[in-house]
């Protein structure tokens, strides 16, 4: 036994000990999944050894049997999903899950709306090869419409089930998104949308069971979730799928007779496990706690499970080559998937967005590239990478050619038409980013706070304003095609690549990068509001440059010195001012020379523009600026910096990769209610004295008789040295010797004694020197 199997054991009999001495009535333990996925393996971070560090079947079986051995009347439910995403469902389909989950003991799953993508024929015959009808869990769905063409499905699919835990009688129904019926097969069965019916329905038929708690195995998602509990009394407990949400703690929904609903959901692809413990006291239902789990390398892989997982490994292998044993590239940072807090200003484009839709326009030489957010499944982790990881990234599609996912289709499409695609990807930016779409070879603006079919404000294409009557074309998976054919999207010169896979193209595309591949977020996708804003943006300091920021070179560190000094007076589309990033270790100087985006909003600036490196060049640039970080200490600020070369692949040349706890300096961001000039003022006078870098600035006036003003600058306490010289190097005058603290300082020079000619002043300051000339005419 290891000694994380006993430090983990520890934790749960601890957990355990306390929780007997405050329990008094009926207990009972809700041990819950979600969203699964056929991810039966283990997840990145990947050990040098290829080894995932979370999730994973073998995870799963260790949580419940500690769980089983130390907690009373374990209940094990599964929220729906457990087919497409995963190599083991393209090998095995969902056989493989269902069987492990009968081994492990679960007692009940909702049918998820990826149970009917293969129609309800592949799903029959999945649980066929797992075990007969009422020899294994049921799945349990109550607002499924058969017609009487599919009586063996039906015979594995139940509209409630009753479960006796202990002395405490559990109630499940399970209700299914209507949108199945949309974006999946599940025909000749329909989903019904009366799902607030359906639950008083299933409500009233497991109170007359007499049944102590009532929970609603969930696959409708979180917002049709609380819509049901808000109008349904007597729903217990929502144990909800479909979002891939992490909720640490149970969301309350108040039900209309004043009853309490409690809501909770376990991220996804086993990755978390949710754990709920609920007394019951007749009628009265109470949260004793809740746990979510993360299954990290700290809890224990059960081996008999893992050596069945290894097995089917083999079996996959076999087909589709070295998948899981090889490494095939290395991620120098995590790749984000989802983008999340849409309504707020600032950029939306997610780094696996980037990643996806940059390697379809690589391929196919397409004037764009587009991915819906819905279409990519899990973000890749730092590290190294398997193919099966970059598998996942697109996992939800499939073709009868080879299965491994969504194939690849170019189109072409009318200006006006593309349009319309973006703004109905915008529709429900509220919800999630289901509908959004990821791009490449384009760049767009909205505005978050306009009604749905409104938001969209422009659209440059490889730089260009979009032309509504040219023809753009278009690369992208057979997926997204099928969507602009059902909303009546008009499209042309259709080429489906057979065979010819996301998987397959994203793969290519990370080995031509040398496999080394860096997250880019390049605001693609930009929140711009309404403009009409007014406020500004200050800051200069230094932060820390870490291993692995400055991609020319990942080895250097040092002090990257910044200054910022931008303001909107009338729209955020056009901010006057500029922005210096100066990482003097590698003589890397970059200058912005037009900023396009000021975006405010409470704490937080985003600016967007382009720029030059040591004066040549097309540069972009991102900075997202903090003048608070939620759960960071952020006395002074914080910066995200990304900095890329247009004419280069949007190559990344800097990122600092996360908002940064800046080291000496400051971030003034505010927006302008009152007067500006009064708050201009008071912000400039703070901020002057505190410099970016060392300067040393010419004299003036020059030529002089005999006075002159040399100013100098220094970001950081330290001797300074401040001395003139004649031509030949005589030193003449002495102007400082002394410790200065970080400020900018001007110095007299008054040359009455000295005769006409050319002299030189120079200065030192830690590492810094620097010469300069200046002329004496009598």
């Amino acid at each position: 036994m290891t000694k994380g199997f006993l430090h983990f054991t520890f934790i749960f009999l601890f957990t355990v000990f306390n929780y007997n001495t405050v329990a008094q009535g009926d207990v009972l333990t809700i041990l819950h999944f979600n969203d699964s996925h056929s991810t039966l393996s283990s997840l990145g971070p990947r050990t040098i050894d290829l080894e995932g560090t979370q999730g994973g079947m073998a995870r799963v079986a260790s949580i419940i049997g500690l769980t089983q051995m130390t907690e009373p009347n374990v209940l094990l439910l599964h929220a729906g999903d457990v087919s497409i995403g995963d190599l083991f469902f393209t090998k095995y389909f969902a056989a493989a899950e269902f069987q492990l989950m009968n081994s492990l003991g679960f007692e009940a799953m909702a049918v998820g709306n990826h149970e009917f993508d293969l129609t309800p024929d592949a799903l029959l015959g999945a649980l066929q090869a797992s075990f007969d009808p009422g020899e294994g869990f049921p799945l349990v769905s109550s607002n499924l419409i058969f017609d009487g063409t599919t009586p063996q499905l039906e015979s594995y699919i139940e509209p409630y089930t009753i479960i006796q835990k202990g002395p405490v009688k559990v109630g499940i129904f399970s209700l299914l998104t209507p949108e199945t019926n949309i974006f999946s097969q599940p025909l000749p069965i329909i989903v019904s949308e009366d799902i607030v019916e359906k639950a008083a329905e299933m409500v009233t038929t497991l109170s007359g069971f007499n049944c102590d708690v009532i929970i609603l195995l969930s696959h409708l998602g979180v917002g049709y979730d609380q819509l049901v509990a808000s109008y349904v009394p007597g729903i217990d407990v929502i144990v909800s799928g479909h979002d891939h949400y992490k909720f640490e703690t149970p969301l309350t929904i108040t039900d209309p007779v004043g009853g309490t609903t409690l809501l909770v959901q376990a991220k996804s692809n086993y990755m978390y496990a949710g754990k709920m413990k609920l007394e019951i006291n007749g009628d009265d239902v109470q949260l004793l706690e809740y746990q979510l789990i993360h299954l990290d390398e700290n809890i224990p892989e059960e081996p008999t499970i893992k050596a069945v997982v290894d097995n089917l490994i083999l079996g996959i292998e076999a087909t589709y080559g070295p998948v899981y044993s090889q490494q095939m590239g290395y991620a120098n940072a995590f790749f984000e998937e989802e983008a999340t807090d849409l309504i707020s200003l600032g950029a939306h484009d997610t780094p696996i967005g980037n990643l996806v839709t940059d390697a379809f326009k690589s391929a196919f030489a397409t004037d764009i590239a587009i991915q819906a957010g819905g279409s990519t499944a899990l973000p890749l982790w730092k590290g190294p990478l398997v193919a099966a990881d970059v598998f996942r990234v697109n996992g939800y599609g499939f073709n009868i050619i080879n299965g491994l996912g969504f194939q690849m289709v170019t189109f072409d499409i009318e200006g006006q038409y593309l349009l319309y695609g973006l703004e109905f990807g915008l529709s429900e930016i509220e919800k999630n980013d289901e509908f959004l779409l990821q791009v490449s070879g384009m760049q767009y603006f909205y505005n978050g706070t306009m009604p749905a079919t409104e938001r969209l404000t422009g659209v440059l294409i490889n730089g260009l304003p979009i032309d509504p009557t040219a023809i753009y074309s278009v690369s992208t998976n057979e997926f997204i095609l099928q969507m602009l054919d059902f909303l009546s999207i008009p499209f042309s010169n259709v080429q489906l690549y057979q065979g010819v896979t996301e998987f397959q193209v994203l793969t290519d595309y990370i080995i031509s990068q040398g496999g080394f591949i860096h997250p880019k977020k390049l605001g693609r996708i930009l929140n711009v509001g309404d403009t009409q804003s007014r406020g500004m943006l200050f800051a200069n300091g230094w932060v820390n440059s870490e291993e692995g920021f400055y991609l020319p070179d990942p080895s250097v560190t040092g002090k990257l010195f910044f200054n910022i000094n931008l303001r909107n007076r009338f729209n955020a589309g056009e901010p006057t001012g500029r922005v210096k990033i100066n990482l003097r270790r590698e003589n890397f100087r970059f200058r912005s020379n037009e900023c396009e985006w000021l975006l405010i909003e409470n704490s937080v600036a985003t600016v967007l523009g382009k720029g030059q490196v040591n004066g040549a060049g097309n540069y972009g640039f991102l900075i997202e600026a903090y003048s608070e970080i939620e759960g960071i200490e952020c006395p002074q600020g914080g910066l995200r910096i990304v900095i890329w070369d247009i004419d280069d692949g949007e190559r990344i040349v800097y990122d600092n990769l996360l908002p940064q706890n800046i080291n000496r300096g400051r971030i003034f961001i505010r927006n302008f209610f009152g007067d500006e000039g009064e708050f201009l003022a008071a912000v400039e006078d703070e901020t002057i004295n505190h410099p970016y870098e060392y300067a040393l600035e010419q004299n003036y006036p020059n030529p002089f008789n005999p006075l002159t003003t040399i100013k100098y600058s220094v970001p950081e306490s330290g001797a300074v040295e401040l001395k003139v010289y004649d031509i030949i190097g005589n030193e003449v005058a002495t102007l400082v010797n002394e410790t200065k603290a970080p400020g900018s300082y001007e110095v007299p020079f008054n040359a009455s004694q000295l005769a006409s000619g050319v002299y030189i002043y120079s200065i030192r300051a830690g590492n810094f020197a620097q010469i300069k000339k200046m002329v004496l005419m009598k």
